[in-house]
């Protein structure tokens, strides 16, 4: 028999109602990372948070990771259906207009619970995570490519792939770099996000 994955989930919710339970325990859990930190985030306060036994964490969950793998999972997915939306809204927006719009949905996703997205990051290179992420980021990369080919001629390169790669890269760092100082101002941020992406993927005004 082959041993399960420590990261794994038990089993994989099929029925409305098992499914529901999952996400009662996964928001419960994202409530206990957010508030408590590391420290008091425990399978048991987990259950307690949820209204649900010990026995029905460990029903799905093996262990306190893999309910962490989960909430990584379910943030990534929701920060790409979020820049997948500011996408459609940025096709056809100046350069300036477009990029404004995807960055605010990074920052706001960032920042709607910035203790628990900086717990997560952190989480997701402990846990060894971010190649499992990867299918996110190319359907990203393939995003702003389709944005940038738009824009062709006004950018400091042809190369609209290695474009987006790099304005991924940046925008990530500076996100995620004044999540760690405990930066909280969203417009702030965001308008120093756009003036970089601007500078790197235009050139100087």
């Amino acid at each position: 028999m082959t041993a399960q994955h420590p990261l794994t989930p038990r089993r994989q919710p099929s029925q409305r109602r098992s499914q529901a339970t999952v996400e009662v325990i996964l928001t419960a859990a994202a409530q206990v990372l957010d508030r408590t930190g590391l420290a008091g985030f425990t399978t048991n306060a987990v259950a307690e948070r949820a209204g649900v036994s010990i026995g029905s964490v460990y029903q799905y969950f093996p262990n306190k990771d893999a309910i962490t793998a989960a909430l990584i999972a379910r943030s990534s997915a929701s920060l790409r259906t979020a820049l997948a939306s500011a996408i459609d809204q940025a096709t056809g927006q100046p350069l300036h207009t477009g990029l404004t719009l995807l960055v605010r949905a990074a920052v706001a996703h960032q920042l709607a619970r910035p203790a628990l997205e900086r717990t997560l990051d952190q989480q997701e290179l402990r846990l060894g995570l971010a190649v499992a992420d990867a299918a996110n980021l190319m359907l990203l990369r393939a995003d702003l490519i389709r944005f940038l080919d738009h824009h062709q001629g006004t950018l400091t390169s042809p190369d609209h792939a290695s474009l987006a790669s790099d304005a991924l890269a940046i925008a990530r760092a500076l996100i995620d770099g004044a999540a760690c100082r405990g930066e909280l101002d969203a417009q702030r941020l965001e308008r120093d996000v756009v003036r970089t992406l601007i500078a790197f993927l235009a050139g100087p005004s």
